[in-house]
């Protein structure tokens, strides 16, 4: 057994971890002596255990916080702290109800904009199982207890991220995301001999590795390319199922959350040190839970056939320095906080946002870090990947056949977009010019972006215009708070808001008029989730995509010398641009992911939803109308939603887009299972080179 030096060993095993049925008991004391007359015996005999349970839990939390208040929070960014100096300043935020109050009744009051709040409390797809009564969970945590701040948020977030939709989630306040947890080690999978197995991956992060090799005395590089046997006395494929269903979200595909806690590097061939998504059980963002213990064993069986056992602690990364508990606290508040805008830094780029047309200002993909790869397994074979032309969001490639050319776009955002566009035409013209057949597209880890792009892109590859815009039937739901905001548009004539009638094209592509209301109202009832609700009309946002018309490339392909890859990760705009050339061009799609069967199935997609906006955004529409959204006391006769009293954000789905049939009879693509054309096993080659797909969809797809 590998262990940590003594010292480590001893400041690890004061650590108490509380589990989470520890951290949030079902009812206070003061709300379950109200019903111990109507509690059968073996309830009451229940509840008493929970309120053992509760009074231990507040023992513990206050014994954890092992520091005196003056030496808690103190942190400099670019060091690293240790798992127990974060869990002690997190722990010492104090629990406030009024924090609670005010946050609750904002979510509760714009939930009613939320798309899919109905059809989320029950999933019609069976792949896609979704079962959320967020407004109950709100009124369950508007009672609950809790021994602190961070026990509260971590239970929004952790509800948010049962809808597995990346594109509706809510973050904690600015200060805990700060400190971002992290284990030195991540893990990559692969499907062998018919069944799942988890090494320790080859890339690792300079920073963590220089701080165990100073702190700790030893190199964790030697543990790469190690099978992971157990992991927290668990099999690795149990233990990585379970964080994949509570803790991910993200993504409504089983196998792709699973997926997504593996470490999955970036096809870049030409490049000497990848850009790789990190694991994201490793590295804990504003997405994930703090980790439940301090340190992490692990069973390993080394490239040498020897085994050994390992405990790594967990460590922070610290993003902000901060002096003391107060200047942490000043990043708490919303009045204290440099990334809370004011209204008016706010309208001028949401007006843009609007008038663009854009879905989301950043990919999903904040996470991914350009990490170092072990020397010896970095490989380079020019003769295999030929780069053509790329930019810094575009690569083009050419395998040894001389025939297939491989797209691989990593965003939909992209930072220069004539840089694109130009790689674009280079490409294409070399194309025409070489005879290159065949295209693959490679949409790993694209997270989305800028849904004019996607649209202009899906109009490059169409060819010449042919009268029916590439937009996908959309709507909106229909709400009291809806029903105000789009009146009051209507009434100041203001056509830049999400509920405005002017915002939209209908169904016919005629403009719609700024005082044409019967277009979002009173709309169409649908049944979702067992639930009755009107949507509006069918709906495009106008002037979006037809520039793409016009750029036409130098060799136009047809859809069967087309396939479209991923790895189940390809978010928001990038599902509109592949499930629209799927659904509407007919082009063959293929993922990689862990898959064991030989007929089973995955999405290529994630979270195709579609209108995104964040509560920036949100709050400025609401502004644009003349409302004040500014932080208050819970008022029930104020139907606006008030920004939150703290940094904690959120952001949702507003609008969702359908497939090409009759929306009346059918459901929207979050929410229809849509598998691949072709599905591949991972494959230990394809999760360390992701290159080497592009090779076994050559083979077997052309």
């Amino acid at each position: 057994t590998t262990s940590l030096p003594p010292q480590t060993r001893q400041r690890a095993s004061k650590q108490v971890s509380l589990p989470p049925s520890l951290w949030c008991p079902p009812l206070s004391p003061q709300q379950a002596n109200k019903q111990t007359t109507s509690l059968p015996p073996q309830t009451m005999l229940r509840f008493r255990s929970n309120l053992l349970l509760l009074l231990l839990a507040s023992a513990l939390a206050l014994a954890t916080v092992s520091v005196s208040a003056s030496e808690l929070c103190q942190f400099t960014q670019g060091k690293i702290a240790t798992f127990q100096e974060a869990h002690d300043c997190f722990q010492s935020v104090p629990f406030n109800e009024s924090v609670r109050a005010q946050t609750i009744d904002t979510l509760r009051k714009v939930m009613q904009l939320y798309v899919f709040l109905d059809i989320a409390n029950k999933s019609p797809a069976p792949q896609l199982p979704v079962s959320v009564d967020i407004l109950s969970e709100l009124d369950r945590i508007s009672r609950q207890f809790y021994a602190n701040d961070f026990q509260f948020q971590d239970d929004l977030r952790t509800q948010y991220l049962r809808f597995f939709d990346a594109h509706t989630q809510y973050y904690g306040p600015v200060c805990y995301s700060n400190l971002q947890l992290a284990q030195p080690l991540g893990p990559i999978a692969y499907v062998e001999n018919g069944e799942i197995v988890f090494d320790i991956s080859n890339y690792f992060q300079s920073d963590l590795v220089e701080y165990f090799k100073t702190a700790h005395g030893y190199d964790v590089t030697q543990f790469a390319g190690a099978r992971i046997l157990s992991i927290e006395q668990s099999s690795p494929l149990a233990y990585f199922k379970a964080y994949a269903q509570s803790d991910v979200g993200i993504a409504k595909d089983p196998i792709t959350r699973l997926h997504i806690t593996q470490t999955m590097p970036q096809p870049t061939p030409d490049v000497p040190a990848r850009q790789v998504m990190a694991s994201y059980w490793q590295i804990r963002t504003h997405r994930n839970p703090f980790p439940s213990s301090s340190f992490v064993s692990y069973e390993l069986l080394l490239k040498n056939g020897s085994s050994t056992t390992v405990h790594i602690p967990w460590v922070a990364r610290v993003l902000k320095s901060y002096a003391n508990r107060d200047a942490f606290l000043a990043d708490y508040w919303a009045a204290g906080s440099s990334s809370r805008r004011s209204a008016a830094q706010l309208r001028t780029p949401v007006s843009a946002l609007l008038g663009s047309g854009v879905e989301e200002k950043m990919t999903p993909l904040e996470d991914i870090l350009v990490v170092e790869q072990n020397p010896a397994e970095r490989k380079r074979d020019s003769a295999r990947f030929t780069l053509l032309v790329g930019s810094a969001d575009v690569s083009f490639y050419l395998l040894d056949d001389s025939n297939t050319m491989v797209m691989y776009l990593n965003t939909m955002a992209p930072t220069n977009y004539l840089d694109t566009y130009e790689t674009m035409n280079k490409a294409f013209k070399m194309a025409e010019q070489n005879n290159y057949d065949q295209l693959i597209i490679d949409l790993t880890n694209n997270g989305g972006g800028n849904i004019c792009f996607g649209r202009m892109l899906l109009a490059y590859f169409q060819g010449r215009f042919s009268g029916v815009p590439n937009w996908g039937p959309q709507d909106l739901p229909l709400s009291d708070l809806q029903s105000l905001l789009t009146e009051t548009a209507v009434q100041r004539n203001v056509s830049g808001t999400v509920w405005s009638p002017g915002f939209y094209s209908l169904e016919n592509g005629q403009r719609n008029p700024n005082w044409n209301i019967s277009a979002i109202q009173p709309g169409i009832e649908h049944t979702r989730g067992g639930r009755r609700r009107n949507y509006s009309e069918l709906l495009h946002i106008r002037g979006c995509g037809n520039l793409g018309y016009v750029l036409q490339p130098a060799k136009q392909y047809t859809k069967d010398q087309v396939v479209l890859l991923s790895r189940g990760f390809c978010g928001s705009t990038c599902a509109l641009f592949n499930n629209h050339a799927t659904l509407y061009d007919q082009v063959r799609t293929a993922v990689f992911g862990l898959n064991t069967q030989p007929d089973a199935t995955q999405q290529p997609t994630a979270f195709p939803g579609l209108q995104v906006l964040d509560d920036p955004d949100i709050y400025a529409m609401f502004q644009h109308l003349g409302f004040d959204t500014s932080p208050q006391p819970v008022n029930s006769t104020d139907p606006i939603p008030r920004e939150l009293p703290t940094t904690a954000s959120y952001r949702m789905c507003v609008r969702e887009i359908y497939g090409p049939v009759n929306p009346e009879q059918s459901y929207p693509l979050e929410y229809t299972y849509m598998p691949a054309t072709k599905t591949f096993a991972e494959q230990a080659s394809t999760a360390n080179t992701p290159e080497e797909a592009w090779y076994i969809v050559r083979d077997e797809m052309f």
